[in-house]
């Protein structure tokens, strides 16, 4: 297991922790910073790692996804009572009791509050690593808060900034994760010596190179070596978009095609005119819609020659030229792609994305068509939304968007589906999201 190229960058992980507690005894709350998805996994593999029986560290880590809503004093309580109910079922589990050596008595003292402050929230934990005789010398409990949804990324920033600041006893650490772009905590880490981020050096193409090459060399067939000589090269023109590189993603896009030519693989090759489009999305649409239109070509010539197992691709990509042709303001050349896309064989598409291809149009429509013509569009879309399970809608933000846009277009045979909605995230529900740092971010890509 450890050779696996992912598997040192996750024991990497732990090196790094190890030197930076050493390095930093002080510091009580930690940031480790990542650049893309593959790398946020990866760090969360470390915790996972941790987690587990085999983990390789002396420290006591908790991982924490739970998303966070409305405001932190709710989100710190929800986390207490999570833990509550984890310890509950432990105890019930002889097998683990065992393993373990004895039941752990620990409850949430504030299990009655709705709301806890970041000084009870720490004094919690702070109990529960006495529970746990964790002494902060040879270890401490680690508490990683990575919320997989944020409602308000404001508030998330907010909290988690007084939650530092709070007077944290050295039986405690935090462990947060940010985007290297994003830099959410930057002022966090500038305000606060006892706050720190970690930059990783992760690597994560080279892992992949180095799986990718260990594969190769198991394979006898040239086709099974080609496929994989494919995945690297295809590996190396992503790497080379990252850092801008335009003669080194040309030159890797030649050796993909050379390939994908060779036996005729359409989806392959498409894939890389996506990649070549997403390169020139941000400085050069012309390029951008050319490539886009090459990938949409091979995919269509894919599914009629019955290549492809699905036609995914094809929706993909004319979504992704519809979103090119909106963010630059062209919405009518926009409107006649999303509709291009609907117009697709939907025997096995996704709900949910078809719902926001119509949103898309919707949003085209309103300033471009008749107001009949966008209430049919938001019609379409909301009528495959309302036939999904309503628990899944009540954990949707898109559906939730959905449904604001469905509401503000003020048509009468919208605002009868207003009771169902205020059903499924109660009657404040379009306050709540026209207040949120996500609805600024949503209103600010599609009302200009």
């Amino acid at each position: 297991m450890q050779n696996n190229a992912i598997m040192q960058r996750v024991l990497q992980l732990s090196d790094v922790w190890s030197q930076e507690v050493k390095d930093h005894p002080d510091v009580r709350t930690f940031i480790m910073m990542g650049a893309n998805l593959v790398e946020y996994k990866t760090i969360k593999g470390f915790v996972m790692f941790q987690v587990s029986a085999e983990k390789n560290l002396p420290d006591t880590f908790l991982l924490h996804q739970q998303p966070f809503e409305d405001n932190g004093a709710t989100y710190a309580t929800g986390l207490l009572q999570h833990l509550h109910q984890y310890f509950q079922q432990f105890n019930q589990d002889s097998k683990l009791v065992a393993e373990y050596g004895s039941k752990i008595a620990w409850e949430n003292p504030y299990q009655e509050k709705t709301a806890v402050t970041h000084a009870e929230f720490v004094q919690a934990l702070s109990g529960l690593a006495a529970v746990l005789q964790i002494n902060g010398k040879n270890s401490v409990l680690v508490v990683t808060l990575f919320p997989e949804q944020v409602s308000d990324f404001d508030k998330l920033v907010e909290w988690m900034s007084l939650l530092a600041a709070t007077k944290i006893p050295p039986t405690i650490r935090f462990l947060l994760y940010d985007n290297t772009e994003a830099e959410l905590y930057k002022g966090l880490v500038k305000n606060n010596p006892a706050a720190r981020y970690i930059k990783p050096d992760l690597d994560i193409p080279g892992a992949m190179n180095q799986i990718l090459e260990e594969a190769k060399a198991q394979k006898t067939s040239q086709e099974e070596i080609d496929i994989i000589q494919f995945q690297q090269y295809l590996v190396k023109l992503n790497e080379a978009a990252t850092y801008s590189s335009e003669h080194d993603l040309l030159f890797y896009k030649e050796q993909c095609c050379n390939i994908t030519r060779r036996h005729r693989w359409l989806q392959q090759e498409a894939i890389v005119y996506f990649f070549l489009h997403n390169f020139y999305a941000q400085h050069h649409k012309a390029k951008a819609i050319e490539n886009i239109d090459k990938a949409i070509q091979l995919a269509d010539e894919a599914v009629h020659k019955g290549l492809a197992t699905t036609n995914q691709e094809q929706f993909h990509y004319r979504i992704a030229k519809g979103n090119l042709y909106y963010f630059d303001k062209k919405l009518s050349e926009a409107a006649t792609v999303y509709k291009s896309a609907l117009a697709l064989d939907r025997t096995d598409a996704n709900p949910m994305m078809l719902a926001g291809l119509y949103q898309m149009l919707a949003s085209c429509q309103r300033r471009t068509e008749s107001h009949k013509a966008t209430t049919d569009t938001l019609v379409a879309g909301w009528e495959l939304l309302s036939g999904m399970p309503e628990e899944e809608l009540k954990e949707n933000a898109m559906a939730m968007f959905y449904g604001r846009d469905m509401l503000e277009w003020n048509d009468p045979e919208l605002k009868k589906h207003e009771p169902f909605m205020n059903r499924l995230w109660g009657n404040n529900w379009l306050h709540k999201i026209r207040n949120s740092h996500v609805y600024q971010e949503y209103t600010g890509a599609t009302d200009n």
